[in-house]
């Protein structure tokens, strides 16, 4: 099960050895904001939704059900009733107004169309979201890239009581630990990045033939 935001902070400041007093509950949320925007970047959540054919029309624009916050779209097909025989069809994807649109390069009379496209990932608790789409082994991952973001923000902070200068070490010490952190984040995130989307094979028949 997905942790919310509340636990993914808790879980940043204890692998940051932190109380909340280094890292605030403020900073640790905005941390997680930017690994999760970079996460979203590269390896986004795969949907796909129906959305009815209007006889001779070619231009849809893609809203309600799974379309809210399209990426990109990733293929359009006539929905086979089976499930196993879409149809892939020719089309042209767009933005208009930051709204999302296709455009058939030829149109369909009946059925539905079938839309495979990218969602960002959402966290509980976070900018209003109700639901958690990772998994817990993907949170470990963004807790980690988090913790890169969490460090990067504290090394900005000019002056702290606690001397943070190149004298003292602690700069370069943050910096390792950055650097660290990063890598991790990046080669977790590599491994769904690399993720295929849904492919459908075109249909063996010859429509020119009776059934």
């Amino acid at each position: 099960m997905s942790d919310n935001l509340t636990a993914l902070i808790s879980r940043v400041q204890i692998q940051l050895l932190d109380d909340g007093t280094l890292f605030s509950t403020a900073t640790v949320t905005a941390a997680i904001r930017s690994a999760l925007g970079e996460w979203n970047a590269v390896a986004p959540v795969i949907l796909a939704d129906l959305i009815a054919v209007v006889d001779t029309q070619l231009t849809y624009e893609l809203t309600g059900g799974d379309f809210t916050n399209v990426l990109d779209i990733l293929d359009v097909l006539k929905n086979d009733d089976d499930g196993e025989l879409d149809i892939p069809l020719d089309y042209d994807d767009f933005f208009e107004d930051n709204r999302p649109w296709i455009r058939l390069r030829q149109s369909e009379s009946s059925g539905d169309l079938l839309i495979r496209f990218t969602q960002p990932h959402a966290i509980n608790g976070l900018d209003a979201k109700v639901e958690s789409t990772m998994t817990a082994d993907q949170d470990q991952v963004l807790v980690d890239g988090a913790c890169a973001h969490a460090i990067e923000i504290r090394l900005m902070k000019p002056i702290e009581s606690i001397n943070l200068n190149q004298a003292s070490g602690i700069t370069t010490a943050y910096e390792r630990a950055s650097v660290r952190y990063f890598a991790v984040f990046h080669a977790g995130m590599g491994r769904y990045a690399s993720r295929k989307p849904p492919v459908s094979e075109k249909r063996a028949t010859n429509w020119t033939l009776d059934a």
